[in-house]
């Protein structure tokens, strides 16, 4: 198991607020690891995860999930009982799930890198 390093940041609200509607509690930054959401997602960059949003009502946007205990931020694409994973990189093979198998902690709402 890999330790999770926990810390509270303070962003402007008026910035939050202009990339979500929900309330500061339902978010998260986490840092994006590997090249399989290139070049959408670079590893290292910082995303912001809303985990109000836990259903996928949107096609193909990207979200935060768990497949048994893997951790991923990919693309999900839902047709009856199955769930394509999918990765940006077209290096990477897309990957299907049954919905049971899928956790989704949130939407990707913002993605930041350094330059």
């Amino acid at each position: 198991s890999v330790p999770i390093e926990t810390r509270t940041l303070h962003f402007p609200r008026t910035w939050l607020e202009s990339i979500t509607r929900s309330p500061p509690s339902m978010l998260t930054f986490a840092r994006g690891r590997g090249d399989s959401m290139m070049p959408t997602l670079m590893d290292n960059d910082i995303v912001l995860i809303d985990r109000s949003q836990r259903t996928v009502r949107e096609q193909d946007a990207i979200w935060a999930l768990t497949v048994g205990d893997i951790a991923m931020i990919k693309r999900l694409r839902v047709r009856g009982d199955r769930v394509s994973i999918l990765s940006d990189n077209d290096r990477v093979p897309p990957d299907e799930a049954h919905p049971d198998e899928v956790n989704i902690v949130g939407r990707v709402v913002f993605i930041g890198r350094r330059l």
